[in-house]
């Protein structure tokens, strides 16, 4: 959740995270689909954005690890 640590260095003035799809792919695979919609302040050229977000997850050494993060801005 790199994206969401990097929500208080950025101009966002709130999200949302909705939608989830949890789909395990087998004992140490996971697959994460998610939406995040984001408002940005008052005076920004841009005031919200949605951002699809699929992340891949796998169990190393007994811990889960992201293994792969993509964001799809939506139009």
């Amino acid at each position: 959740m790199q994206a969401l640590n990097e929500l208080a260095n950025g101009n966002i003035s709130n999200y949302t995270l909705w939608g989830f799809k949890f789909i395990p792919l087998c004992s140490d695979a996971s697959f994460l689909i998610y939406e995040v919609t984001l408002q940005f302040p008052p005076r920004s050229v841009v005031r919200f954005s949605r951002v699809y977000i699929t992340e891949l997850w796998v169990k190393r050494d007994g811990q889960w690890k992201v293994l792969h993060y993509q964001e799809t801005h939506v139009k």
